[in-house]
């Protein structure tokens, strides 16, 4: 089926639920992150887009008719994510690390474990369940699960996901929240991973290499 992936950039905002992926979110964070704790460390997220997500982001937060689909496993994969890449890069480079030093660091021995680590860890996981509480507490996130307490359920995503497409568990899970897990339509998901790609589900992106993706499945159809 051919994947429907459409640039960020053609999105007229509708009042519905989009669903937005974990790089998304620490894009967002990460602007939020450096302005309130006025960091003087170069926190780069990799992505030359990222403006364009938080940008959106702060569209959808406005928009009292859109809602942000949500689940506990996106709020774990946002705080790992975030403290290794972000939080425990800016302690170490404020402790004096050289940049290219980093790829050795240990996140306990060198971070979370140590005297000072720890407080900075603490202060940067706060800041996250904060922010992410607000938006759950002013009702604008539509908070969901997959049951893996339901053995049928959980039989389902362990046997489909092995004639999934080249993605990571999280991924397939997110797809399928979006696709159907009790709600009348099914959510765009808005991502930066070039991985991201099932043919039945809208995908929302500004990666290149997604889009490009895209466009060569439509000549090869």
């Amino acid at each position: 089926m051919e994947p429907k992936i459409r640039s960020l950039k053609e999105i007229k905002i509708e009042p519905r639920t989009y669903f937005l992926d974990a790089n998304v979110w620490l894009f967002y964070l990460l602007d939020l992150y450096l302005a309130e704790f006025s960091s003087t460390i170069s926190l780069s997220s990799g992505s030359n887009h990222q403006k364009g997500y938080v940008s959106f982001v702060e569209t959808l937060l406005a928009n009292e008719q859109v809602y942000i689909g949500f689940t506990p496993l996106l709020v774990s994969e946002v705080i790992n994510a975030f403290v290794r890449k972000y939080a425990m890069r800016s302690y170490l480079l404020e402790s004096g690390w050289r940049v290219g030093d980093l790829e050795k660091a240990s996140f306990k021995r060198d971070y979370r474990d140590t005297a000072y680590g720890s407080d900075h860890f603490r202060q940067s996981v706060k800041f996250i369940s904060d922010n992410l509480g607000s938006y759950i507490e002013s009702g604008r996130l539509v908070v969901t699960e997959l049951n893996f307490r339901d053995r049928e359920q959980a039989q389902y995503l362990i046997y489909n996901f092995k004639s999934s497409p080249a993605s990571d568990f999280n991924d397939y899970c997110y797809y399928e929240l979006c696709l159907g897990n009790g709600q009348e339509q099914a959510w765009p998901l808005v991502t930066d991973d070039v991985d991201f790609s099932f043919g039945d589900l809208e995908v929302y992106t500004l990666n290149p290499q997604l889009l490009d993706k895209a466009r060569r499945s439509k000549v090869s159809g």
